[in-house]
């Protein structure tokens, strides 16, 4: 053959080794979650999603296991729960006549031992959704805030607080 011939032979004939080819990764959305409960932040940052109609499953506090899209903000919120130290999902439960989850408890390390209870809400690219966590399907780009507490907020100075007297009120809308 000579090495022209052997080199137009290597050419032709597959080689021992190859490219393997991947499979392609499915596509992923991202999400900006921000959990904070007053002015304490407890997590933030990035969360991702498949951006597919696949489901999961998802059990409550008491045990009932329900389907929910993978894409949901619940799955999604689920998924940071498993994976982050900050925060954990402490009590959600499940109501079969509505067919929903409803996160009753968070407990986050850095505000206390005690989980914080019965006024959790969500934000999502500035608008309250009307469904629960495990009905809203995340876009990719979404930016979400949930919350403990109400969304309004006011305060007033008690030095200055005298029945007859005008006072000065602070009032504050959740932004």
């Amino acid at each position: 053959f000579g090495i022209a011939g052997l080199l137009a032979v290597s050419l032709l004939a597959p080689i021992g080794f190859g490219i393997a080819q991947e499979a392609p990764e499915p596509d992923i959305g991202h999400a900006t979650v921000t959990i904070r409960h007053g002015t304490e932040i407890i997590w933030s940052g990035e969360a991702t999603f498949p951006l597919s109609d696949a489901t999961t499953t998802i059990s409550s506090t008491s045990g009932e296991a329900v389907s929910v899209p993978e894409k949901s903000l619940l799955a999604t919120l689920v998924s940071l729960d498993a994976a982050e130290e900050e925060f954990s999902i402490s009590d959600l439960s499940y109501f079969s006549s509505f067919d929903s989850f409803l996160i009753n408890c968070i407990t986050a390390s850095a505000i206390s031992s005690e989980p914080q209870c019965n006024n959790w809400q969500y934000v999502v690219n500035n608008t309250y959704p009307q469904v629960g966590t495990d009905d809203y399907l995340l876009n990719d780009g979404d930016t979400v805030f949930l919350y403990f507490g109400s969304p309004r907020r006011f305060s007033v100075d008690p030095d200055e607080t005298v029945p007859t007297v005008p006072a000065n009120v602070l009032v504050e809308e959740y932004d």
